[in-house]
């Protein structure tokens, strides 16, 4: 019963955080980047779950400006999600 009631608290945390983050000003630190640095450098950061089977198919090419952290946590998201 503790059980259930500690991950439903730790559920709701994380709700009242993200919505906390969303409804925040957005402050982005733009830098270039690719494709392949931005897949390449999450990779290094989180351990594959067993589950996910990835196949890097990014290239150097497009240069392009954005913001490398947040996109980062995307792909981490989508991992830690999958």
């Amino acid at each position: 019963m503790l059980g259930i009631i500690s991950l439903d608290i730790n559920r709701c945390d994380k709700i009242i955080t993200e919505l906390i983050e969303y409804s925040s000003d957005i402050c982005l630190d733009i830098e270039a980047c690719s494709p392949k640095s931005i897949l390449t450098g999450t990779m290094s950061k989180i351990q594959m779950p067993d589950n996910i089977n990835l196949v890097d198919r990014t290239f150097h090419e497009p240069s392009m400006l954005a913001d490398v952290g947040k996109i980062q946590q995307v792909f981490r998201s989508i991992v830690q999600n999958g």
